[in-house]
């Protein structure tokens, strides 16, 4: 039998029973609040966190409020639901209750991304990670964080579409774009770096560096330049040599600058450009510059010279007429003006170099001169065979005749002498328009042009001898077979009737030269008879010439004719003289090129003095340039340095004439 408790044993029992009771409250209480900061932690977290039954059927018990905002619910409208709702098919539920992590087995413990629907249904790519209360027990409840990564999606998209594009653009680039690595490794190329390089894709992606691609002599300086950009130094555009995998070379420029990660470089990308055309471009533009230079230098001394040969000719010119037929002096007399007209066909050539080169101009048929020419020249050649194919419309061109001739003959004769045992000549003439990218290297018009070419089956040039063809004086033959004026001499021809003049050839194929000469409206003149002999007159003729030696001939050449001479060796002389005189003279023969008022300034004072003054320009320059502008003025003529009594005779009745 129990013994009943005393009341102060019931008393204090009740105590006890009071601070348990109070004790368990305060537990309660602490408990409650513990939960209650733990989800208020938990509804604060920045990512979507919550609780299913299971990992089989994932109903939701509790979420925080991030996740339900992710998804765009209250939070109380998640709960008891079915997992599956929320995914965006059955197919990625059920991805999502298969995870697998490396070492789920040991911690439970597995992530993945997926894919979620919104409330207003829109999809939502997170990040699922998840672990069981109890990893022991497969029936525990499941802990699941949710991260919303669609701005990361879609940034990583724009990125990745980003660089698909930029791929893609780069190889429909006509230039080379490369990438390296913080080595030099090429991690990147476009498809137009395997047809300039002649490697492979394949080849490219076995560890080639961008190095490898330049010629030694560049590569220390590209591995500094590269060391440079990589410390970020903007280097901008450098020239280099490349070298293609058959070990051809030519000439590039390239721009590149740094790939940075982080404020760090990681490698060098950028851009490559073949310049051959270019660098070919800049040659022809050298040879015209140099062509000019030597050009000027030519007809100051051909100026002088034909000044010189004046006074030869002259003198010889008027010695024969006063020898009596079969003197002994007479052969000598005849031999020397031989001998200054072989003279004067070499300041012809040096007057082709010039600027202005041209003596006499009408409009002709291209392909009836050059048949002329031709069939001339075949008919010395029985060794060659030649081929003609004109043009069956007229090709109108203004030009010099005699030029033209000398062009002609001059590649002919190169044709033949590269053919010592025989061969072709092909010589064809058609009309062709030549647009603003094809003139431009050579600073001559676009428009109709007829054009001739000229192609033997000879030796040929190698590419050396080929970029020196125009240069004066330069020649492959020996001294007895040529001067190496002839061809610098055409060109300047071709040059100075707005034309172009190029040649092509290899080693052992033959050569081609190519010649184009602008069309013109006008249609062809008949050609005139020139009189012959020297006519007497006795008409008043002023000589002005600032050289004694042209003044003391020229005098007596006009003497000889009957003519009444006045000679002035300056512009101010002469305008004094046509003063005093007045109407009284009838004839001007003036020198172009005079000190202190020259002659295209004497022409405009004597024509102010008296308008129906005839002027015969005189000049051992041409035609072209100054002169051409003094004739255009209304200039009755002009004749070229050094001319004999009978050409002056001609000149002078042509010009009183009035023809």
């Amino acid at each position: 039998m129990k013994k009943n408790l005393t009341k102060k044993q019931l008393e204090q029992k009740v105590r006890e029973l009071e601070l348990l009771t109070e004790e368990h409250r305060v537990t309660e209480a602490q408990l409650r609040e513990k939960e209650a900061t733990m989800r208020g932690l938990l509804h604060a977290a920045p990512l979507g966190i919550g609780m299913v039954n299971n990992f089989k059927e994932r109903a939701i018990v509790w979420t925080n409020e991030h996740f339900a905002r992710m998804l765009g619910y209250a939070a109380d409208e998640l709960s008891g639901r079915s997992a599956l709702e929320l995914y965006v098919d059955r197919t990625e539920f059920e991805r999502v209750g298969r995870i697998k992590h490396p070492d789920m087995e040991i911690k439970g413990v597995g992530s993945l991304e997926a894919r979620m629907r919104h409330k207003d249904g829109s999809i939502r790519d997170v990040f699922v990670s998840s672990a069981p209360i109890d990893p022991a027990n497969p029936a525990s409840e499941v802990v699941f964080t949710v991260l919303d990564i669609t701005e990361r999606k879609k940034v990583e998209t724009a990125l990745r579409e980003g660089e698909e594009r930029f791929r893609e653009l780069a190889e429909l680039l006509p230039g080379v774009i490369f990438e390296m690595d913080a080595a030099g490794v090429l991690t990147f190329v476009n498809r137009p770096a395997y047809r300039q390089f002649g490697f492979t894709r394949k080849e490219f992606e076995k560890g080639l560096t961008g190095f490898d691609f330049v010629v030694p002599e560049d590569r220390e300086r590209a591995r500094q330049n590269f060391m440079r950009i990589m410390a970020g130094e903007r280097m901008g555009v450098n020239e280099y040599v490349a070298l293609r995998k058959d070990g051809s070379l030519f000439p590039v420029l390239i721009d590149s600058a740094a790939i940075t990660r982080d404020g760090r470089a990681v490698g060098v990308r950028g851009f490559m450009i073949d310049i051959t055309d270019r660098k070919r471009l800049e040659e022809k533009l050298q040879q015209a510059q140099r062509m000019e230079a030597i050009g000027t230098l030519a007809g100051g001394i051909a100026h002088d010279f034909n000044n010189l040969l004046m006074g030869i000719q002259g003198n010889a010119s008027i010695a024969l007429l006063d020898t009596e037929a079969g003197h002994p002096a007479t052969e000598k007399l005849t031999n020397i003006a031989s001998y200054v007209k072989k003279a004067t066909e070499l300041t012809r050539q040096l007057l082709g170099l010039g600027r202005g080169g041209k003596y006499e101009i009408r409009t002709c048929d291209l392909s009836q001169l050059v048949n002329q020419v031709v069939d001339m020249f075949g008919r010395t050649k029985k060794e060659l065979i030649l081929h003609k194919k004109f043009e069956a419309d007229l090709l109108p061109v203004k030009v010099d005749q005699g030029q033209i001739d000398q062009v002609l003959l001059n590649i002919l004769v190169n044709a033949w002498q590269a053919m010592p045992g025989g061969g072709r000549i092909y010589v064809q003439t058609e009309k062709v328009h030549l647009d603003e990218s094809n003139v431009n290297p050579y600073n001559v018009t676009a428009g109709e042009y007829a054009k001739l070419a000229i192609t033997d089956t000879g030796t040929g040039m190698d590419e050396k001898t080929l970029d020196r063809v125009f240069d004066p004086f330069f020649t492959t033959k020996e001294k007895e077979r040529g001067t190496g004026l002839g061809l610098a001499s055409a060109y300047g021809i071709v040059k100075n009737h707005g034309g172009i003049i190029t040649a092509s050839s290899r080693k052992g194929e033959g050569t081609t030269f190519y010649i184009f000469l602008p069309l013109t409206d006008e249609l062809p003149a008949a050609v005139e008879s020139e009189p012959t002999g020297v006519s007497v007159s006795s008409e008043t003729v002023l000589l002005i010439d600032d050289e004694e030696m042209i003044i003391e001939v020229g005098s007596r050449m006009l003497e000889k004719m009957g003519y009444v001479v006045l000679t002035a060796d300056s512009g101010k002389r002469a305008v004094d003289i046509l003063q005093k005189h007045g109407h009284g003279i009838d004839l001007v023969i003036l020198d172009m090129v005079m000190p202190e008022m020259s002659g295209s300034e004497t022409f405009d004072r004597l024509k102010a003095l008296n308008p129906d003054v005839r002027v015969l320009l005189s000049s051992g320059y041409s035609v072209d340039g100054q002169a051409a502008e003094i004739l255009q003025r209304g200039c009755d003529g002009f004749i070229q340095k050094p001319f004999d009594l009978e050409q002056l005779s001609s000149k002078v009745r042509e010009v009183l004439n009035g023809h």
